[in-house]
């Protein structure tokens, strides 16, 4: 998957500029975030769902919760005004899979 997102910027405007960022490509990415979920949603099994949906929901949650957290509180220690601050919460708490494929 790293791979992919290499090749993406090798390819593309910032390095090589052999494929261009345009309407085409947009809309295959949007038909290639469909499929994904569509099958994510026909690979998943309900019985097991069923059994762990606590966990998964306590997961779920706790994804959404600790870096909303995390942001309003690195941004107010920094100093900065509590109004930005709410504002970092949701934009980590948004984008927390960006930090998690980095690691």
């Amino acid at each position: 998957m790293v791979g992919k997102l290499i090749v993406g910027i090798l390819v593309g405007p910032a390095v090589l500029g052999w494929i261009e960022n345009n309407e085409f490509i947009h809309y295959t990415a949007e038909i290639g975030v469909i499929l994904l979920m569509f099958i994510a949603g026909l690979e998943t099994d309900l019985e097991q769902l069923k059994q762990t949906w606590r966990s998964a929901f306590a997961v779920a949650v706790g994804g959404i919760i600790l870096p909303f957290l995390g942001g309003y509180a690195v941004a107010d220690a920094f100093g900065l005004d509590s109004n930005y601050a709410l504002f970092m919460g949701p934009y980590l708490a948004q984008h927390r899979s960006v930090f998690r494929c980095r690691c």
